[in-house]
């Protein structure tokens, strides 16, 4: 030691701190913290100053365990089965969905057509518009009939078909051919409506001669819907059926009485007398069914004919079409039908047809005549748009021997008559 080194200066001492207790350690949640111990319960040794302590061990982490190639492979392919059959459906519903919007385009295109809406340019597309009680004889259809675009299928009709239908021509030239049943025939007594007069008696809307008279079932609801409406508007139930369907046996007994009044002229001259009076049996349109001869019979018991009643005459002719019904042998037609005027013969033809008649100042021969001569399936339809009523398109077709191919409309409601010469009409429900 060297002696000359000075002496250390006294340090301050300090005062002495209380000894404060330890605290143990704490984790975040503020609870001690627990030493770890060694296996065999021990508390486990401090690590000596200044060496790191050896980590603990800790337990390695399990293994996934591997997926079978065989089982990877086939869950590959369930899900390719599954996006295929996805594919597939979306292809479906795709093409679904084309089909809907093309099935649409063509019935709207058709509807256009068939409304004029695509046609303003052709003149020949233009349908008259009828009005009610007019008498402008080019009402009721087109002078140019109405072509259109509609889907067609084929009815087979026979030889047969041709003599059976509302539009058959029954004359002093064309016979009548029996159908083998008539159970579409309903007895007109026991069918008439009932109404209640204004003193509150109820009774029937019209007088029958006799309790035999038949008629047709569908002309019968006409005619009884046809003298509500006269009843309606004059307050009478004067009305009086004759005669509805007659045989081929009530028919010739009918004709033996007016030949009864010629006693020695020869059948031809008495054939000849009466060609327009009354018909000889067959040749009668009352074995149609669809006819009907009206009088009236006021209840005093007096009988008089529909033209001692001018009004009475009048609302029958005017209104007669919107039942379907037509006055058969007007006065300013006998040459065309070779039969004498008839104020009581009317017969029923569906309200197409009777409005076009009627309102076009024709006869049946002269209608049919038009449609078979200016009608045909796939060229001109007759359209007949009725006042407040269808629109309807009627055309005619050609019989082909035995058996004939009878173009009508697939998507639209019809009827087939006959005509009794050599062909059909049918009767196409536009709306």
């Amino acid at each position: 030691m060297n002696q000359n080194t000075p002496p250390r200066r006294p340090q301050p001492s300090r005062p002495q701190q209380p000894q404060q207790q330890r605290r143990p350690a704490q984790n975040g949640l503020g609870q001690p913290v627990r030493r770890p111990t060694a296996s065999n319960g021990q508390p486990r040794p401090a690590a000596p100053n200044g060496q790191p302590r050896p980590a603990s061990p800790r337990p390695s982490a399990p293994q996934r365990p591997l997926i079978h190639p065989a089982r990877a492979a086939r869950r590959r392919r369930q899900r390719a089965v599954i996006l295929s059959v996805f594919v597939v459906i979306i292809l479906i519903i795709c093409i679904l969905i084309g089909l809907i919007f093309s099935e649409l385009a063509v019935a709207i295109g058709t509807m256009i057509d068939r409304t004029g809406e695509g046609k303003q340019n052709d003149p020949a597309s233009t349908t008259t518009q009828a009005a009610t009680g007019t008498d402008d004889p080019a009402i009721g259809g087109t002078d140019t009939p109405v072509v259109t675009g509609m889907k067609m299928t084929t009815l087979a009709m026979t030889d047969k078909d041709v003599t059976a239908g509302n539009l058959l021509l029954v004359s002093p030239e064309h016979a009548y051919v029996f159908p083998t049943h008539t159970s579409n025939l309903v007895n007109v007594f026991d069918n008439r409506p009932y109404i209640t007069l204004e003193n509150g008696t109820k009774t029937r809307v019209y007088k029958v001669r006799n309790g035999n008279q038949m008629l047709d079932k569908v002309a019968l609801q006409a005619l009884n819907s046809m003298i509500e409406a006269f009843y309606e508007q004059y307050k009478v139930t004067d009305m009086l059926v004759t005669w509805g369907h007659r045989t081929m046996e009530e028919q010739q007994d009918l004709y033996n009485l007016y030949v009864a009044d010629y006693p020695g002229y020869t059948d031809a001259q008495i054939k000849q007398l009466l060609k327009s009076q009354v018909d000889t049996a067959g040749y009668s349109e009352h074995h149609l069914g669809t006819v009907v001869d009206l009088k009236l019979y006021s209840d005093e018991g007096v009988t008089y004919t529909l033209d001692d009643e001018p009004g009475y005459f009048a609302w029958l002719k005017q209104n007669c079409w919107k039942y379907g019904y037509i006055l058969r042998y007007p006065a300013e037609k006998t040459e065309v039908t070779g039969i004498s005027y008839e104020p009581y013969h009317f017969r029923y033809v569906e309200i197409p047809h009777a409005y076009y008649i009627m309102n076009n100042g024709l006869c049946l021969e002269e209608y049919l005549e038009q449609l078979r001569t200016t009608t045909s399936p796939d060229g001109e339809h007759l359209t007949v748009s009725v006042d407040g009523g269808a629109t309807y398109e009627v055309y005619y077709v050609a019989a082909n021997g035995n058996s004939t191919d009878v173009p009508v409309p697939a998507e639209y409601p019809y009827t087939v008559s006959g005509d009794n010469l050599n062909g059909y009409i049918v009767t196409v429900t536009m709306d």
